[in-house]
């Protein structure tokens, strides 16, 4: 109770400064900053002009809706807090996501044919199968975009609204999002695009299949990295100060 008064107060005071503000300032506040909004619409434009020779129908609808749903990330109700929180689960998604891919990676690698009992099957057949299936599948997709948007868009949320005291880390996280998704986006990305728009199976699509294994460790790299900020991030009022709830757990 202790740690949730303090802020119920804080936003009664912040409601309690917008009613009585002018209307125009009112709405100025209820806006995202300039730079969020164009954080949003770069990347809205930028998956568009990089994606679109590879997209139908159904991938401008899953690009534009995961955009729409991603959008309040960046209202100004949104708190560095809040995605602090957040992004637990994300980096859950990301480990568990990476870890099935693994296993095909290490398939491809190894060169090992695989048999169900009656038949025996190339490596990479079987990994131009999974992977061809799972590129295709747009919840998927969506659910991989809503992943990027989340630290990208986030990542700035967390940078610009928070206070100096926790401003550096916040830093740090936004530099392990950067390194890690753009290795991903990078190296692994147009791999996928190869194999998305192969009609038949070719097994050059997995050569040099090892600098997408490098990108997936870094990858890891980075969410092991971000852990302890992320966790520190999430026991701290939005003001930088140590949640009264976290200080005791800590002080048991």
């Amino acid at each position: 109770r202790g740690g949730i008064q303090p802020r119920m107060a804080a936003d009664v005071a912040r409601l309690e400064s917008i009613r009585n503000t002018h209307p125009s300032t009112n709405l100025r506040q209820r806006m995202p900053e300039q730079y969020l909004v164009l954080a949003w619409a770069g990347s809205l434009f930028g998956f568009l002009c990089w994606l679109h020779k590879t997209m139908d129908m159904i991938d401008l609808v899953v690009m534009t809706g995961m955009h729409l749903v991603c959008l309040p990330i960046i209202s100004p109700w949104t708190t560095p807090r809040l995605m602090a929180c957040i992004g637990g689960p994300v980096c859950g998604l990301i480990a568990g996501m990476q870890l099935i891919d693994l296993c095909f990676d290490f398939c491809i690698l190894n060169g090992r044919p695989i048999s169900d009992g009656v038949d025996i099957f190339p490596a990479r057949k079987v990994a131009f199968l999974y992977y061809h299936t799972v590129i295709t599948a747009s919840h998927v997709n969506a659910v991989l975009l809503g992943i990027i948007l989340t630290a990208f868009l986030g990542s700035l949320v967390g940078l610009g609204r928070s206070s100096p005291a926790v401003r550096r880390q916040w830093l740090g996280l936004g530099a392990a999002m950067f390194v890690g998704t753009g290795g991903y986006l990078t190296c692994v990305v147009p791999r996928y695009l190869s194999i998305r728009m192969a009609t038949t199976f070719e097994p050059s699509l997995f050569d040099g299949w090892g600098i997408v294994l490098a990108a997936r460790l870094v990858l890891y790299a980075s969410l092991i990295l971000s852990m302890p900020s992320l966790f520190s991030l999430q026991g701290m009022r939005d003001d930088g100060a140590l949640d009264v709830r976290s200080r005791r757990i800590k002080d048991a």
